[in-house]
């Protein structure tokens, strides 16, 4: 006797199936040991996907053949996972591509807008400079004097009525800012820059404002001017507000008040436009 019979033999003689069944026990365990740290992928895991393959295999499957399948799934997921990523970066793309034809499009059409105000201000324009020069000409003497204390150089109810040569030259700068005005109304009227209706009414303003007291004189200027503003303004509505910013490098400013609340006396308004 050699001592084998003192020995246990019993794991030596496993049955074929039984040994077959732990060895794919311990194949699955090993294999959800290596993946089940996995993220998700196309609505499932990868330790699910992992469990899944070993449950598909063979008992008589080697280790070559297991780690084969391992990388097949790696390689599968991995591949998903770029297509994906792909994907997402292929919309953001578009999504910035498109977003830059759309600035670029507003571009255009501001630059458009811009081209055509522009050109329809080539004859309003000067109205509004015309009135600013009156303004400017004017406001040495209205500036922080009130009421019958105004005193316009080459008008009021008598100096209003003397020829060019008796006014002096600050009354033929005021006259001459006045008439500049009034040729400015006609051009734009013989354009079609203001309509038949807005050209009166200017010009009737005008004409009352060179007629009466010097006080009466800004208040109707102040008339002429607000009714000038609200021609402006209104066409200026119909275009982009970026278009009309450009032309007047900013938010279009009013033409400035003749006529300012420490005055005495009430505007006198001209019947509404027809």
């Amino acid at each position: 006797m050699n001592g084998l019979e003192n020995m246990d033999l019993s794991a030596f003689f496993e049955a074929p199936d039984e040994k077959a069944a732990r060895l794919a026990a311990l194949r699955q365990q090993q294999a959800e040991g290596n993946i089940l740290a996995g993220s998700s992928v196309g609505g499932g895991s990868v330790a699910s996907m992992g469990r899944q393959m070993m449950s598909n295999a063979k008992p008589q499957d080697s280790q070559f053949d297991q780690a084969m399948r391992m990388m097949t799934m790696q390689s599968t997921l991995a591949n998903q996972q770029y297509q994906r990523q792909a994907a997402e970066e292929a919309k953001e793309y578009n999504r910035l591509v498109a977003a830059d034809k759309k600035q670029e499009q507003l571009e255009s059409d501001i630059y458009a807008d811009a081209q055509r105000y522009e050109k329809g201000m080539e004859e309003l324009r000067p109205l509004y400079d015309s009135m600013n020069r009156i303004s400017a000409a004017i406001s040495p003497y209205t500036e922080g004097v009130s009421g019958e204390d105004i005193d316009i150089p080459g008008y009021g109810q008598l100096e209003g009525r003397a020829y060019n040569w008796m006014v002096g030259e600050e009354g033929r700068n005021v006259r001459t800012a006045v008439a500049g005005l009034r040729d400015a109304i006609f051009k734009a009227r013989a354009g079609s820059a203001v309509s038949e209706a807005e050209a009166d009414r200017l010009l009737e303003g005008l004409a009352r404002a060179e007629s009466f007291t010097d006080l009466d004189m800004v208040k109707q200027l102040q008339v002429v001017a607000n009714d000038l503003n609200s021609i402006i303004q209104s066409k200026s509505n119909v275009y982009r507000p970026e278009a009309v910013q450009r032309y007047w490098g900013g938010e279009y400013k009013p033409i400035k008040n003749f006529y300012t609340p420490d005055q005495q006396g009430e505007v006198i308004d001209l019947p509404p436009r027809k």
